[in-house]
């Protein structure tokens, strides 16, 4: 009963083992769904639609146009699965993450070949997906729109050195 109550007096929501092992799925699938996307949408969709022979310069931001779509519709699909997993606040979790990996592909991802890609993808989703799913399990709102802002900016500005 004394437990009950300290989970009832605690100011961050609940974070057990199933909805740690959750995160971690939602990661690794978001990080092969958005990488498999990527690669589909710039070879089928942007490159046939905005690459000529007279203009090649428009290819050359093709493939990070295509993993930012990639990116919003596996923060899509990342909802639905931290909903699954009972995460407190996923649609907020899912778009810090969608922000913060925002420009590792034109800054790193694009330069390597397309296993290490995925690797350092998926080590980097699942890094972000525990982080902000930890930070924004405050019941304060205030704090954990701050903390979030804050730890996507820094990534940010790691990712843009």
């Amino acid at each position: 009963m004394d437990s009950d109550l300290a989970q009832l007096d605690s100011p961050f929501a609940n974070f057990t083992r199933r909805t740690f092992i959750g995160v971690v799925l939602t990661a690794i699938v978001a990080s092969i769904v958005t990488l498999l996307l990527t690669f589909a949408i710039d070879k089928v969709v942007l490159q046939p639609a905005i690459c000529n022979a007279n203009e090649v310069g428009n290819c050359t931001q093709s493939a990070q146009i295509s993993f930012h779509i990639a990116s919003v519709i596996a923060a899509i699909l990342a909802v639905v699965m931290l909903l699954q997993a009972s995460v407190y606040r996923p649609l907020l979790v899912a778009l810090a993450v969608t922000i913060s990996l925002w420009s590792i592909y034109g800054v790193f991802l694009a330069k390597a070949a397309w296993p290490l890609q995925l690797l350092i993808l998926t080590i980097l989703s699942i890094l972000a997906y525990v982080a902000f799913t930890w930070l924004l399990r405050t019941y304060s709102l205030i704090i954990a729109l701050v903390s979030t802002i804050v730890l996507v900016a820094i990534s940010l500005l790691v990712t843009n050195l």
